[in-house]
């Protein structure tokens, strides 16, 4: 990616904005981080990771006529997930079970030849790093836990 066009997208950092315009993988939330290969959004159900080969556009969000922001949503309580590039934030979430672009989920275990490795119900997986879209925490065992520690 054009360290250019990396550059003018770091000053919408902490601004609310949507990436891409429709499709399964739009999103609105706040804009986390943003390197060369991928950028972090913060939306209303938790912190999608979004690869840069998959983002078709990304714009500011406007105002709402009664002055709220669009994607307006409470602190996310999920860590921060960083690495210098795609692959790296992928094999720093080992051990956290994920889903990706919204749909295939596992326990991240590594990452090979350009593959991310995921465990599933006793399962390996080896899913190729061009076809993910995106990656977020899988929410449904994190609600499970959180129900069963009350």
């Amino acid at each position: 990616m054009n360290s250019t066009y990396v550059k003018e997208l770091k000053r919408l950092l902490g601004n609310e904005v949507q990436v891409n315009f429709a499709g399964p993988e739009k999103g609105k939330g706040k804009l986390r981080t943003m390197r060369q290969d991928y950028c972090a959004v913060e939306c209303k159900d938790g912190i999608y990771y979004y690869s840069m080969q998959h983002v078709k556009s990304i714009n500011t969000v406007g105002k709402k006529e009664d002055g709220k922001d669009e994607a307006h949503h409470a602190g996310c309580q999920e860590p921060l997930f960083s690495g210098f590039s795609f692959q790296t934030l992928l094999v720093n979430m080992k051990g956290h079970r994920v889903t990706i672009n919204r749909k295939l989920k596992g326990i991240v275990v590594g990452a090979s030849k350009g593959n991310l490795i995921l465990e599933h119900e006793g399962e390996t997986m080896f899913v190729p790093l061009y076809h993910i879209q995106s990656v977020t925490l899988d929410k449904e065992k994190k609600e499970q836990k959180q129900e069963e520690s009350q």
